[in-house]
């Protein structure tokens, strides 16, 4: 079982590692099939060698996984298992993660949550962008991978919904439930507010609290 987390913290705590160094994600704009995107002959069989056993894939934190990032790693993985014909060379993948929480990294506006609307920015968009051919060519072939992207997160059927916080316990689940809705009740308004510290409060000097 390959692990994998787009940030550095999340990798270390699955005990696995980076999205881009598992699966040799190009950096910056570059594209799978541009200059700096391809892998040498050397590298590849390095790829090859990190996933020959590997027989399923855990994809952590999704959020923070652009659209186009997303079909660079199942091109990877297929390139990797030596299956370009089977979506992720084959492996089987378990994709978890929150998309009410942080979002891709994203500097110039060309990394797309797999969450956002699909529909791709049109040529004469992009056209808009950039008077520059060569510049322009560039950023239609990168929208065309993050079509891609969400072509592939779209084509997903089988999804599992957990219901259930397990981060707290008792009332303050219920309220971080109502929060993440956005739809808080007046009772835990109350109760939310009653942990309100005034100046002269006597929480502060009762030995029953922590202050």
């Amino acid at each position: 079982m390959r692990k994998l987390a787009p940030s550095n913290a999340a990798a270390r705590l699955l005990g696995g590692d980076t999205i881009h160094a598992m699966c040799r994600l190009p950096f910056g704009n570059a594209r799978l099939t541009s200059k700096k995107g391809r892998l040498a002959a050397t590298a590849l069989q390095r790829h090859r060698q990190l996933w020959s056993s590997a027989v399923a894939c855990y994809m952590d934190e999704v959020s923070m996984i652009s659209a186009d990032q997303f079909l660079q790693s199942d091109v990877r993985m297929r390139q990797a298992k030596m299956q370009p014909d089977k979506l992720f060379g084959g492996l089987g993948m378990n994709i978890c993660g929150d998309f009410l929480q942080l979002p891709p990294v994203d500097k110039d506006g060309s990394r797309r949550s797999l969450a956002a609307h699909s529909e791709p920015c049109g040529a004469e968009d992009v056209a808009d962008l950039c008077a520059d051919a060569a510049v322009r060519a560039r950023k239609q072939a990168k929208e065309a991978e993050t079509q891609q992207g969400f072509d592939l997160w779209r084509s997903i059927r089988r999804v599992v919904s957990l219901q259930v916080n397990v981060r707290a316990p008792g009332v303050l689940s219920r309220l971080q439930a109502e929060m993440r809705a956005g739809d808080i009740s007046d009772e835990m308004w109350e109760t939310y507010m009653s942990r309100v510290l005034t100046a002269h409060d006597a929480r502060l000097t009762s030995q029953a609290t922590p202050f």
